[in-house]
């Protein structure tokens, strides 16, 4: 999985008032991100069904060996009409490697890069190409 436009994932660490950009995206959070983003387009999938589909989704994604590359900020600019100025927005940019391949999350993860995944996703954040593994990504 490469992301050449940057992957806007927050979240909110314990103890923390805000949520933080994840700056070093794992399988999982790919994972829960996808999920989040497909069931919102998939009116038809209940709130427990998707959270027990969930679950099983996500431990897959924990017990399936990968490596993520290494990640760098990046960022990209879009006009506020409401602050009426330009925005910066963060995001990483890199890749995680699946030597056995997605297995499973195949269908997932594919659907995922057309739509985009994390924060930003309307101005093309979040994208990502699915590449075969190589030497490097």
């Amino acid at each position: 999985l490469v992301f050449r436009s940057p992957l806007r994932l927050m979240r909110k660490p314990p103890g923390h008032r805000r949520s933080l950009l994840v700056m070093k995206p794992t399988l999982a959070d790919v994972v829960i991100a996808a999920t989040r983003r497909l069931s919102r387009l998939s009116p038809g999938i209940t709130a427990a069904r998707f959270q027990e589909s969930r679950r099983e989704i996500l431990e897959q994604a924990r017990n399936l060996p990968s490596r993520t590359g290494p990640w760098r900020e990046t960022g990209m600019e879009r006009y506020s009409a409401r602050q009426k100025t330009n925005v910066e927005l963060h995001g990483v940019v890199g890749s995680i490697e699946l030597p056995t391949g997605a297995g499973e999350l195949w269908p997932l993860l594919a659907a995922a890069a057309w739509v985009g995944i994390g924060k930003g996703t309307t101005v093309g954040m979040g994208t990502y190409d699915i590449l075969p593994l190589t030497g490097s990504a």
